[in-house]
């Protein structure tokens, strides 16, 4: 019996040193692992599936927070500091680059090369967007994940980077990259062809942060300064109502849910909407999933009856 005592207690210490040793060798993996940090959630998800199994990728930006109007604080700019990469969507998208001091060679510029693409704006448009309040985005168009085609170069950017850094990785880099690109082109594809149905609507934004999407769908529309869960004023709700009256045809798009409040207001209306999320910071779904949510809700909206 007390042979079987030892036995056992001897067994539970092997047990535990095992299961140590692999904690132990597992907190020094993500030690030893390479630092990257993204300034939004599509170059999180794009850098996260090329770079995870080997890299830390970061999205320190909190939930709620508008990236494009993030201000990092004294923790964050540690961070930021310290990590061996930095993804940016450009320089107009993070203006708080030009009060921070980081190496340039840890910077990747998603949009390098891609300059003539991008979207001038006519003014510097200020508005209210959540809890940051009155801010502007300054004279280029953000959005830039919003066009598929668009996005597909800024993962590619990424792509050339990291295999260009990191040659060790470069075989499962390039795997893992034909895997994104595909889903980007899907992407792509379908909403070229659910957008068609929008096409002889009277389109109207919640926001102007749509202009990617529109210029590479070639769609039109107004865009407004419209808070999903802040009731629209009665001077909004005047010109929504005549921009109905003027249109037999007119479709909402909202850049998140509505609270129930604003969604029986537009019901009385008769405005039909729906939600295109740009998906700029984390969600509880990824990345990828909301973009395909986007195209189901597209798909389930606007049916075209033929007679």
């Amino acid at each position: 019996m007390l042979k079987m005592k030892i036995f056992v207690v001897l067994l539970f210490v092997s047990f535990c040193m095992i299961s140590c040793g692999k904690q132990q060798t597992q907190l020094q993996t993500e030690q030893n692992k390479i630092s990257i940090t993204t300034v939004n959630y599509p170059l999180y998800y794009f850098t996260q599936q090329l770079a995870g199994d080997f890299a830390q990728v970061n999205l320190p930006i909190p939930k709620g927070i508008d990236p494009a109007q993030w201000q990092p604080n004294i923790d964050d700019i540690l961070l930021l500091q310290q990590a061996d990469l930095l993804v940016l969507n450009g320089d107009n998208y993070s203006p708080w680059l030009t009060k921070i001091s980081i190496a340039d060679n840890k910077l990747i510029d998603t949009l390098a090369g891609l300059e003539s693409e991008l979207i001038q704006l006519d003014t510097s448009l200020s508005h209210s967007h959540g809890p940051e309040g009155d801010h502007s985005h300054d004279q280029l168009a953000i959005t830039t994940w919003m066009d598929m085609k668009l996005a597909k170069k800024q993962a590619q950017n990424i792509i050339k980077v990291l295999t260009k850094r990191y040659p060790e990785h470069s075989q499962s880099i390039k795997l893992k990259a034909i895997k994104l690109i595909s889903e980007l082109v899907a992407l792509d594809l379908g909403y070229q062809e659910q957008i068609t149905k929008l096409q002889s609507k009277t389109l109207v934004f919640s926001h102007p942060v749509y202009q990617y999407f529109k210029q590479g769908y070639q769609l039109t529309g107004t865009s407004l300064h419209w808070e999903p869960n802040e009731i629209p004023n009665s001077r909004q709700w005047a010109k929504l109502s005549s921009l109905s009256e003027n249109s037999s045809d007119l479709l909402f798009i909202w850049e998140d849910e509505p609270n129930d409040e604003i969604k029986t207001m537009m019901d009385n209306l008769n405005i039909e909407y729906l939600v295109i999320r740009p998906a700029a910071n984390k969600a509880a779904q990824s990345w990828l999933t909301i973009q395909q949510v986007n195209i189901s809700q597209l798909s389930g909206c606007c049916i075209i009856i033929i007679p």
